[in-house]
């Protein structure tokens, strides 16, 4: 039995990937000579175009499997929501055929909005009524209705089912894709690890490098230093060099002086 070969976690993007892939295998026959003495496969180089557009192609078909399997998600929600505003009205017939037959029938007030519960809630308030079919009688239910609440308990819990056994991330587009990023991603590393060693003496080494990397991920420019915080204190200390405050209060001090005498 032949294990699987280990797959590369996709970190780069693809496009990236495709474009240092081409850039390689450029740059990898300019130096020819120097890379074929350090080891260098060329049949790893060579198998460089056809695996570039082979990816391209796995990858657009994986993005259309995800397209669709977005779409049967919503799909999906669609349905139990609607299943959700049937069991209510299901569930209010029947709490008011039990209050006019003055039946101790307790219907709960369901609230969840899970698949499989809903599903459950639909089969349970089908039993409850055809058990109790003199009592929705009296005020004229639709028996059909009843029915119709089998088939989408049945009909909900089988769509649910399909929708997990068919994921995309177990699909056979997405396992290819995967596959050939892993081959075409280890085939570059090892060109840039001769390109770098048969390159080591020469300005030529950079052009091996991994630039991506060396990229900033966020919006600052490398080197750039966020400023510091200002520490809050007084207001008195804390104010503008030459900047007279707009209201100074004034201080009351007690006066020396007695005053003129009373007069006599």
């Amino acid at each position: 039995m032949t294990s699987s070969p280990k797959l590369v976690p996709i970190k780069m993007p693809l496009a990236e990937l495709l474009q240092q892939a081409c850039d390689m295998h450029k740059i990898c026959y300019t130096d020819l000579e120097a890379v074929k003495k350090v080891g260098l496969d060329m049949s790893l180089v060579d198998a460089i175009p056809q695996l570039v557009l082979d990816l391209s192609k796995a990858q657009g078909d994986w993005i259309n499997v995800k397209k669709d399997s977005v779409y049967e998600g919503k799909e999906l929600k669609k349905y139990i929501a609607e299943m959700c505003k049937f069991r209510t009205d299901l569930s209010r017939s029947l709490r008011f055929a039990a209050k006019k037959a003055g039946s101790q029938l307790k219907v709960p007030y369901y609230k969840s909005r899970s698949g499989y519960e809903v599903s459950q809630h639909l089969n349970d308030l089908a039993v409850m009524g055809r058990k109790r079919r003199w009592m929705l009688e009296k005020i004229n239910f639709d028996m059909s209705i009843l029915e119709d609440a089998v088939h989408h308990s049945f009909n909900l819990t089988e769509k649910i089912i399909f929708r997990r056994q068919s994921r995309p991330i177990d699909s056979k587009e997405r396992k290819a894709r995967d596959e050939l990023y892993s081959k075409l991603y280890t085939i570059v590393q090892e060109i840039r690890i001769c390109g770098k060693f048969a390159m080591r003496k020469s300005r030529r080494r950079k052009l091996y490098a991994n630039s991506y990397w060396r990229r900033p991920k966020r919006g600052r420019p490398r080197g750039f230093a966020s400023p510091k915080p200002k520490k809050r204190g007084n207001v008195q200390t804390a104010a503008l060099k030459g900047v007279k405050p707009m209201y100074q209060p004034s201080v009351v001090t007690k006066s020396t002086n007695p005053g003129p005498p009373p007069d006599s």
